[in-house]
């Protein structure tokens, strides 16, 4: 058998037996042991993550802990060594002091395509803020913006997400004061390319409700998914809403009522998984208590189902962070241990900075139908690869024993009785079953 065409039947068959490992796995966490500790951030709460594809880190920004408060510390994570890398000195040597953010929790930060993260809003214990700043992930320089267009309200605990098609950012919700009793249900447009507010009144009869303290994730449909948050009168919502990127409008839903669902809660944390589904992880239930459950949602269904991953995943804890990345994992750091808070401040439990993976494919492929669906695809993605290692196999074969019988006719024209004896030996070899050769 030709080497190229061994190569692939091989791929091919290893591919097969992968995912045929991978579907009957089950889902696990991976509490990760970090050998530098000393470089890791501070047990922090309510701070941002933001994942880098270029070189496969995740970034932690601010947050806040009882013994700091509000935080402007910046660190960065290799997800493939393990290992922390400190950004305390914010490389002044490259940056205006007054560019870099001040310190703050409860804000939001975004990524764009060119490997640039904004950080917008967020508080501290006596002020809201409504200020933008830009960090780039290459050189490791913070810019404060001076965006054109109507500035928003300032706000905290609000939503943002990336619109990459129209290079905006879509924010949503928040509260307007420290209390959290102002709150708002807004959904404000940015235009990172220009760097620009742009006016915005969303339609449709499915709005929301003014929140905070809920999540949102971007599909692949252009649709944004809002669930969850602490509505008027600190009431937990267990809602889920839909807002078309694309039109401009709340689209209305219902959710499957055959389908379990879980407790309503705030300040969770949500993820977009590549097969269309949310992942949601902890958070403070409708009682204000942390919780550690993990539930899937499924937008082509509109139905919930509650995931019971085998190894011991991260005690209950909200106000954490969950990035999805490229090794298709959710990665959970920090967060805290108290309850919620009804004046708006945290205080009361324990802080975190430990790191949690969870294995978001094993989750999805072992009990959705868009998994089954995608073993079935990549099954006989593989049989056609198979079907064309035989082919390759026969034309090879087919044209070595023409060039042979070319070979004999000049030997016999030429009475060439020893060439004719070694072409007849090699044609019975090229005639064997190709498979069976060794290679």
């Amino acid at each position: 058998m030709n080497k190229f065409v061994a190569i692939l039947l091989l791929l091919s068959i290893s591919t097969s037996g992968i995912l045929g490992v991978l579907n009957f796995l089950t889902d696990s966490w991976i509490k990760i042991i970090i050998s530098n500790l000393d470089s890791a951030p501070k047990p922090v709460a309510y701070h941002t993550a933001v994942f880098n594809a270029v070189n496969n880190t995740m970034l932690i920004y601010g947050g806040v802990n009882s013994t700091n408060g509000a935080l402007n510390t910046l660190s960065k994570y290799d997800l493939v060594s393990d290992s922390w890398f400190s950004f305390n000195s914010f490389n002044v040597s490259n940056n205006d002091i007054t560019a870099i953010p001040s310190a703050r929790y409860g804000h939001v930060a975004v990524t764009t395509l060119f490997n640039t993260m904004y950080i917008f809003g967020g508080r501290n214990e006596t002020t809201v803020f409504n200020d933008i700043y830009k960090f780039n992930m290459e050189n490791d320089m913070w810019v404060k913006i001076e965006p054109k267009g109507d500035v928003p309200k300032a706000r905290w605990g609000h939503s943002g997400v990336t619109f990459t098609n129209n290079n905006q950012f879509l924010f949503f919700g928040g509260s307007t004061n420290i209390e959290g009793t102002v709150l708002v249900n807004d959904v404000l447009k940015y235009d990172f390319e220009h760097d620009s507010w742009i006016s915005n009144t969303p339609t449709g009869a499915s709005i929301p409700s003014s929140r905070y303290l809920h999540s949102a994730v971007f599909t692949l449909t252009n649709e944004m998914l809002v669930y969850g948050g602490i509505v008027q009168d600190k009431v937990v919502s267990d809602q889920i809403y839909i807002y078309s990127a694309e039109n401009d409008r709340w689209l209305n839903m219902t959710v499957n009522a055959t389908s379990p669902e879980p407790d309503a809660r705030s300040s969770h944390q949500a993820i977009m998984t590549p097969l269309g589904t949310m992942i949601v992880f902890g958070g403070h239930d409708s009682k204000g208590n942390p919780t550690d459950t993990t539930w899937k949602y499924t937008i082509s269904t509109n139905s919930w189902k509650f995931i019971s991953p085998d190894n011991l995943g991260p005690v209950p804890r909200a106000g954490h962070t969950c990035i999805s990345t490229q090794f298709n994992t959710m990665m959970v750091f920090g967060g805290y241990s108290g309850n919620y808070a009804s004046n708006g401040q945290v205080s009361g439990g324990s802080f975190f900075n430990d790191i949690h993976k969870y294995n978001v494919v094993n989750s999805v492929l072992r009990s959705s139908s868009d998994g089954v669906v995608l073993v079935v695809i990549l099954s006989l993605v593989g049989t056609m690869v198979i079907a064309l290692c035989f082919a390759l196999d026969l034309m090879n074969e087919k044209n070595e024993i023409q060039r042979l019988e070319m070979m004999e006719r000049e030997a016999l024209a030429k009475n060439n009785a020893i060439e004719l004896e070694k072409i007849k030996s090699d044609k019975e070899k090229a005639a064997k079953p190709q498979l069976f050769e060794k290679f």
